[in-house]
């Protein structure tokens, strides 16, 4: 596991280094990772899903209108 410092501008890296610009790179390279890592889980039980049920119906619900009909 990749663990990444961010430092605030004023922090310990100046401002426009190649340090400061790889720091950011790293720091893109690892928060893509983990959005990537997200998709895929997603993916993954949206197939499993599909192909378990073969339909998947999505309804939205609007709680408040629901909870003022009801007595």
């Amino acid at each position: 596991m990749i663990v990444i410092k961010h430092y605030e501008e004023s922090d310990q890296t100046p401002k426009n280094t190649s340090a400061q610009y790889m720091n950011e790179q790293k720091l893109a390279i690892a928060h893509e990772k983990v959005a990537n890592q997200r998709l895929y889980y997603l993916h993954k039980v949206s197939s499993r899903l599909i192909d378990e049920h073969h339909v998947i119906i999505i309804e939205t619900l609007r709680i408040e209108t629901m909870l003022k009909n009801h007595p």
